[in-house]
Parts: C-alpha cells; sequence; structure tokens
C-alpha cells in the first residue's frame, strides 16, 4: 500500500516536471540539467541512505525522508527557478532512493526464501500498476500547476501512514559479499554495458518523451502517451523475457535493441498519426523497459549464486551513471534535429548496444550458462530490490563450468 501511494504521486512527478519546463520556455540543456540531477539523486541515495536508515530504523527514516519529499514537491510548484529545481529534484531523487530502500529492505527481510518470487512478483505489479496510472494526474483540471504539485505531495505523505502504524519491525538483511568492477567486467562486460545503456535510454523517455509530444502538436496526450509507453514495458517484459529463458539471451538483446530501432523509426515517420505513435510507444516501452532485466539474467548466468546480490548492486550503478548523464548526452541531438533528435539519440543508444553485442557473439559463438537460472523482472528502484531477486537464494548453485567461458 505504500509502494502503490509512493509511485502514484512520485510517477508522475518527472513527466509534470518536464511540462512545466517545457511551457516556461525552458531550453532543453536546462531540462536535461534538471533531469539528470533528479536520477543523480536516486543513483547516489541508494549507496547513502542505507546506514542512516539503520541508525534511527525504517520506520522514523520513512518519515524523514518522505517529508523532505513532500516539502521539496510543494517547493517545486510555489516557486519556479531552473538552478533551485536542480537541486529539489536532487533533494526528491535522493530521499526516493531511501523511501524505496526502506520498503524494499522490509519486504526482503519478511519474506522467506520460498516466496520471495511471488513478493517480488506482487511488487512490481504494483510498482509498475500506479506509475502508468499517475500519468493520469495529469489531466486534473488545474488553473495552477501548484494544484498537481499539490496532489503530488498529498500521495507522498499518505504512502507514509500504512508503515506508520504497522505492528511489523523491520529486519535488517545480511551484507553481501563485495565484488568490484573489474571481476564483474570480465565476467560479464555484456551485461554492465547493456545496464548503462537502459539507463541512459529510460531516463530519456520518462524526462523528454512529454516534451516531444508538445512538440510536434500532440501535447493533450502526454498522460496517455506514458501511460501506454509503461503499460508496454509492463506487459511486454515477460514474454520476452521467457523468449531470454530458451535462446541465447545476447542474441534476444540484439533483437530487443532491433525493435527499438524500428520503433523509434516508426514514431519519426508517422509521427502526425496519433495512433500509430500509442502503437509504437507501447513496443518501444515492452522493448527498452527490457533491456535492464535481460541484461541482469545474462550477468547472473555467469555468477555463483553468493555473488548475486552485490553483482547486480554494481550492474545498478551503471544503470545510474547511464541515466544520470542520459538527458546530458540528448542534448546535442536535440540540436541536430530539434523534434526527431529524441530518436536519433534512442537509435544511436541502440546501434551501439547492438554492436558490442554481436561483437561478443562472434568472439565467443557458444556459451555455458546457468540452466537453473529464469528469467525475473527487477525494477529500476534501488539496489536493494535486486536482493528480493529468487535467484539470489541461499545454498542455490547455478550450473555451469567457469573454467570454459572466462569473458561473455
Amino acid at each position: 500500500l505504500s509502494i502503490i501511494l509512493l509511485v502514484l504521486g512520485t510517477g508522475v512527478s518527472t513527466t509534470m516536471t518536464t511540462v512545466v519546463m517545457d511551457q516556461n520556455l525552458a531550453d532543453n540543456l536546462a531540462i536535461a540539467w534538471v533531469s539528470s540531477s533528479f536520477f543523480m539523486g536516486i543513483a547516489l541515495g541508494s549507496y547513502q541512505c542505507q546506514r542512516f536508515i539503520f541508525q534511527i530504523t525504517h520506520i522514523r527514516a520513512f518519515a524523514a525522508f518522505g517529508t523532505l519529499v513532500v516539502a521539496a514537491t510543494i517547493a517545486q510548484g510555489l516557486w519556479y527557478n531552473e538552478f533551485s529545481w536542480i537541486f529539489l529534484r536532487f533533494i526528491i531523487g535522493f530521499c526516493l532512493a531511501g523511501m524505496y530502500i526502506v520498503i524494499e529492505s522490509w519486504l526482503l527481510g519478511l519474506s522467506k526464501p520460498e516466496n520471495r518470487g511471488r513478493v517480488l512478483g506482487l511488487y512490481m505489479a504494483s510498482f509498475y500498476a500506479a506509475q502508468a496510472t499517475s500519468q493520469w494526474l495529469l489531466e486534473v483540471p488545474h488553473n495552477t500547476f501548484l494544484v498537481i504539485f499539490a496532489i503530488i505531495a498529498l500521495f507522498i505523505a499518505l504512502s507514509v501512514v500504512p508503515l506508520a502504524v504497522t505492528r511489523y519491525s523491520a529486519p535488517m538483511p545480511e551484507s553481501p559479499e563485495v565484488i568490484s568492477l573489474k571481476f564483474l567486467w570480465k565476467r560479464t562486460s555484456l551485461g554492465i554495458v547493456g545496464c548503462a545503456m537502459s539507463g541512459l535510454i529510460l531516463s530519456v523517455i520518462y524526462s523528454f518523451l512529454p516534451k516531444f509530444m508538445t512538440d510536434i502538436g500532440h501535447g493533450n496526450y502526454i498522460a496517455m502517451t506514458m501511460f501506454t509507453v509503461i503499460l508496454g514495458g509492463t506487459v511486454l517484459q515477460f514474454p520476452i523475457g521467457k523468449i531470454s529463458d530458451r535462446y541465447d539471451r545476447r542474441k534476444v538483446l540484439v533483437g530487443i535493441c532491433a525493435a527499438s530501432i524500428f520503433c523509434a523509426i516508426g514514431i519519426m515517420m508517422f509521427y502526425q498519426n496519433i495512433a500509430l505513435i500509442f502503437v509504437f510507444c507501447f513496443l518501444l516501452g515492452g522493448a527498452a523497459f527490457t533491456i535492464y532485466p535481460v541484461s541482469i539474467s545474462h550477468s547472473i548466468d555467469f555468477v555463483e549464486s553468493h555473488r548475486i546480490v552485490s553483482a547486480a548492486a554494481v550492474l545498478y550503478i551503471a544503470y545510474g551513471i547511464g541515466s544520470a548523464v542520459g538527458p546530458i548526452i540528448l542534448v546535442p541531438f536535440m540540436y541536430l534535429s530539434e523534434n526527431l533528435g529524441y530518436f536519433i539519440y534512442m537509435i544511436f543508444c541502440c546501434l551501439i548496444l547492438a554492436s558490442f553485442t554481436i561483437f561478443r557473439i562472434i568472439r565467443l559463438p557458444i556459451v555455458v550458462r546457468g540452466v537453473d537460472n529464469q528469467f525475473v523482472s527487477v525494477p529500476q528502484t534501488t539496489s536493494e530490490a535486486q536482493q528480493l531477486d529468487p535467484r539470489a537464494q541461499e545454498g542455490q548453485q547455478l550450473n555451469f563450468d567457469f573454467g570454459q567461458n572466462q569473458e561473455y
């Protein structure tokens, strides 16, 4: 209930931020810096908030972080200033990461290995359903943008109540083994590149797709467009994941990149047809949202079970870096082609990932991977969520020969 209320509020905040800045005639670089600061806040918060949470207990930490997010959100609505918004969005991202950690560590502590998969599935369903539904807050009638920001703050404040009145305490999870980026790069360089590219692409979808709809004259359909993208990312993850269980995940990644490029070209060609935009956005969401979990699954194929959680944390760092720099890297593409620069950028990112993946396939045509590792959809919230992955169960050892394949 807390995560549903929280995401109902925060899920639309990035969209709303872009809409307000665009209507205040902010340039692309300003929007990029504000967007980048939010994702940088989440990335840093996911690693800096844990000690604070364990020192003052989960409920107090959640209330403190929630209060700061509410205050910063209302401040956004009260005072429009690009420089102050960079700071406010960073604070919101940082504290929001802390709130995610509280909920995810709570779920982890109360779950057991035998039901962890169901807990993660319920968490994912709640998260994506709330995120997609939150986009419709843009359609609430309002005379000033403060109304929407106030509604966002209202949901965030309400999310504190379920945790504040619960009778259950949150156990402290055990710390996983720490592994280095160099170690993981030798094991699965493609997984790191895939997660980074996922961050580069998704951060731009969240931040700039609303501006694109306004630029092409479809500003009235921003809520529907974002809802469609997130819905596609939710619905299509599982069939694509099942395909990656049956075939070489590297080839599936190439197919995902090809599908993303196809959708980007389709939007560029038919952007005047709103119905086709919805179709291509649904498919684009399904492809783009799958890059991260497929890359995670590919990496876990070649990591021992006791290293899965720490490996996923390193992969999240790659995703976080990609998310933080993505909006900034997009800006030069916008100068090349104002309206279509978003999708030229996506095509460029997908071509890099596809090229690197093909290179890995050519260098190592056949891999021996863990037959017990099945695709699991994981949220791009914090590294704490990776511990809910049932593949990280204690005592589960994947079946493969590390001696045959030294780099993947």
